[in-house]
């Protein structure tokens, strides 16, 4: 039997825009993540005959779960079939949270 999974990227949000760090730390997404958001929800749709089938996997952090919640809705799925799960968190990234890339790589030019 085979098996398939759709692994999506949250949408970006506005730290992606800011080309700033997120690790653990939370950022609203953007015009466009919202709008990427509706078309993976659009795109699962008519790739899934029967959503209520397939699990729904997120990530706790917010950015994440406003994306699945966003094609959960788009799915008919209720809130309840996401399911959160820690280990698809993104790294913490300590001190560098929040940062721009483009700043760290000037002050730490053997980083590129």
């Amino acid at each position: 039997m085979s098996r398939t999974i759709y692994l999506l990227r949250h949408g970006q949000t506005q730290f992606n825009a800011e080309l700033r760090l997120q690790g653990h730390c939370n950022s609203d997404l953007t015009e466009l993540g919202l709008a990427q958001a509706h078309a993976m929800g659009n795109t699962l749709a008519g790739l899934l005959d029967k959503p209520t089938d397939w699990a729904l996997y997120s990530s706790p952090l917010g950015r994440a779960q406003q994306t699945a919640q966003i094609i959960s809705e788009r799915l008919q799925l209720s809130p309840q079939h996401i399911r959160l799960d820690e280990r698809l968190m993104e790294v913490g990234l300590g001190e560098w949270e929040q940062q721009r890339a483009p700043d760290l790589q000037a002050d730490i030019p053997h980083l590129i």
